[in-house]
């Protein structure tokens, strides 16, 4: 009777454990059938059911995928979990697929872990095509088109004058400079303030923006690798995926709402110049979206805006550490415009008469693009989308599957170790 019970104690036990190696070995199986039906481009050996997650770095996963495009091409697939990657590297495989085909790949991927959980829905960044994404577009459009450009211009003339003030004054704090100049310029356009250089929101906001864009690569979650996990209804406070990820929304949210508190406030004291925020705040602008995405819409454009001109110009100044003779070249052209010694700074007026700089500024953001994570120069197309690549130069591996489409921009813009 004992060992009976003994075994009646363990029958549950056994039944889950059998459960999930019968679960285990049907998925086992059917990604097998997949692979095999689909034949995808160079697939990196992994192993099973987790595929290559283990290989992945947290970090600088930027030159780890350059490391791979060497050995296998410049298109491999590399597989997270349930996810399958198609890394693009060169521009022929890129112009092949995101420009003459680019109707096949107009959707956006879909990152459970940094749009569901980190962002609840709110980034536009990461929303599916829909009427919330188009609503929050219009509004967007107002400021990034061509024929409001120009209003930028004199925050520019401002804070690039303010910036070689702080140059000259703290050389060796120049990345603290360059951060605040790019948050100042879009903060004077959305807000109507400027930044100032020592303003502990501009490390929060830089902090919560870096904390949140390392969710963008692969790899970097497990739910990004398994998505049934951000649909578990159950028992989300014991989900520890959710620890990071609440504690991660509830930061920004509390960033984001600062500026906005600080806004409102001027309002009610009618103290507040005019800016975008004041015109989104409007009830008839405000009755479209809820308080979290009217945040979330300003606050995204502020992250954006800041993030990439600071890489840039920290890219600039480590291109003249390291290769100066170019800079004598532009201070000459700028003393031929401008006048010798620096009679007076160049203006937006004078671009066109300064063929070097522009190149200058072309060549910053092709040596080491800051689109990425971590500054890892990684430039994410994720897409869901059809995979038909008949013009590769093995065409028998091609058909027709849903994949994930990763342009990986150190290898397309040519500056893997320079």
């Amino acid at each position: 009777m004992t060992d009976l019970l003994t075994r009646n104690n363990y029958l549950p036990v056994l039944v889950l454990l059998g459960s999930i190696f019968v679960w285990l070995l049907q998925r086992f199986i059917a990604e097998r059938r997949h692979e095999s039906k689909y034949n995808f481009p160079a697939l990196v050996p992994g192993l099973p059911l987790i595929a290559n997650a283990h290989q992945m770095p947290k970090k600088n996963q930027g030159p780890f995928l350059a490391e791979l495009a060497k050995k296998y091409g410049e298109m491999f697939t590399i597989k997270i979990g349930g996810t399958y990657w198609v890394i693009l590297n060169s521009q022929r495989t890129a112009i092949e697929l995101l420009d003459k085909r680019a109707a096949k790949y107009s959707s956006r991927m879909y990152f459970p872990m940094a749009s569901e959980l980190v962002s609840r829905g709110n980034r536009i960044l990461l929303m599916q095509y829909g009427d919330l994404w188009r609503s929050e577009r219009k509004i967007i459009h107002k400021i990034l088109n061509s024929t409001h450009m120009s209003h930028f211009e004199p925050f520019q003339d401002v804070e690039s004058r303010a910036l070689l003030l702080e140059y000259l004054g703290s050389p060796e704090e120049f990345y603290k400079a360059n951060g605040r100049y790019a948050n100042s310029v879009i903060m004077s356009f959305l807000f109507g303030k400027r930044s100032n250089f020592d303003d502990p929101y501009i490390v929060d906001l830089y902090t919560t923006s870096e904390a949140f864009v390392k969710y963008l690569m692969p790899g970097a979650s497990l739910v990004d690798a398994f998505p049934i996990l951000a649909k578990i209804p159950y028992f989300k406070s014991l989900q520890p995926w959710r620890w990071e990820a609440d504690a991660l929304y509830e930061r920004t949210l509390a960033v984001y709402k600062r500026q906005f508190d600080e806004l409102e406030e001027k309002r009610r004291q009618g103290t507040q110049k005019a800016c975008f925020v004041s015109e989104l705040l409007d009830p008839g602008a405000q009755s479209q979206f809820t308080p979290e995405q009217t945040l979330f819409i300003a606050s995204t454009l502020l992250e954006a805006g800041s993030n990439t001109s600071r890489m840039t110009l920290d890219q600039v100044i480590a291109g003249a550490a390291l290769f100066p003779d170019w800079v004598e070249r532009a201070r000459s052209e700028l003393d031929e415009v401008c006048g010798g010694d620096a009679q007076r700074l160049p203006e937006i007026r004078d671009m066109p008469h300064l063929p070097f700089i522009k190149a200058v500024i072309k060549e910053a953001i092709r040596w080491r693009f800051v689109c990425g994570p971590e500054r890892s120069c990684v430039l994410t197309f994720a897409d869901r989308v059809l995979l038909r690549l008949e013009f590769h130069t093995q065409p028998h591996r091609m058909t027709n599957s849903k994949a994930t489409i990763f342009l990986l921009a150190l290898s397309l813009h040519g500056t893997i170790g320079a």
